[in-house]
């Protein structure tokens, strides 16, 4: 199912009229995208040279564990601005015989593969393979990189459920995004981060979260793909029963 997606939304682009136009358009993007990986990794790995340079006194990860929540918030902003949840180009299969919860799976793995999940991992895992090895290990740099993947989860489910249940619940919405987010802050601020003394119960909290919020994420998602909302009808009021003069027969 999320390859058949793959090809079809690949078949619409290179089908669609202005198809050179588009095509320099999605080359421009590309370029952009591999920029923007390629110079997460290299951030990565040249941030304690960087910092030796600049900031000899500045030690890389007490910046780097500084840095993640403002940048997370960054994050989110980004994705609610420029991520797409691709709910109208999956419509045509709820029409044939499909399980809606194959399409949602397609349509939640399709989402996933945006430069704002790859962009972060590409700066943790050279980060966690050069500075935090060297300094507590592979234990520790396993864990960094488990804590910054689950950070990126709560953001990735939090724009889903914003973007495809904002319209019909909204102060739910707004409750339950506020809550993971808050949640997930308050176990990184509270426990010390993921390089601090409690990683690894940081590490375990932040990814309850994100399994928790990426499974209502799931679940509205489904509810979303309906082609047409679900109606409310409305039960008929009681008569209110005859009296007096008003009684046939009076």
């Amino acid at each position: 199912m999320f390859w058949t997606l793959l090809r079809l939304q690949a078949l619409a682009f290179w089908r669609a009229p202005h198809r050179s136009g588009r095509v320099a358009l999605a080359s421009l993007r590309a370029l952009g995208l591999a920029y923007a990986v390629l110079t997460a990794a290299a951030l990565g790995f040249l941030i304690p040279d960087t910092l030796s340079v600049w900031a000899p006194d500045v030690s890389a990860r007490l910046a780097v564990e500084q840095a993640v929540l403002p940048a997370l918030v960054l994050l989110t902003m980004g994705r609610i601005l420029f991520q797409d949840v691709p709910t109208r180009g999956v419509e045509a299969f709820l029409m044939l015989p499909v399980t809606r919860p194959q399409v949602a799976r397609a349509v939640m793995l399709r989402a996933a593969l945006t430069v704002f999940n790859v962009a972060p991992m590409a700066f943790a895992v050279p980060f966690a393979l050069r500075t935090v090895q060297g300094a507590d290990g592979s234990g520790a740099a396993l864990v960094f990189v488990l804590g910054m993947a689950a950070c990126v989860a709560v953001s990735h489910g939090a724009v889903v459920v914003w973007k495809t249940r904002l319209g019909a619940a909204p102060r739910e919405t707004v409750a339950v995004v506020g809550a993971a987010l808050t949640a997930m802050s308050g176990a990184y601020l509270g426990l010390g981060g993921v390089l601090g003394p409690h990683a690894l119960a940081t590490t375990g909290l932040v990814l309850v979260v994100a399994v928790l919020l990426n499974g209502y994420a799931y679940r509205t998602l489904q509810d979303a793909l309906y082609l047409d909302p679900p109606l409310k009808t409305k039960q008929p009021k009681a008569a209110a029963p005859l009296s007096g003069f008003e009684r046939p027969g009076i």
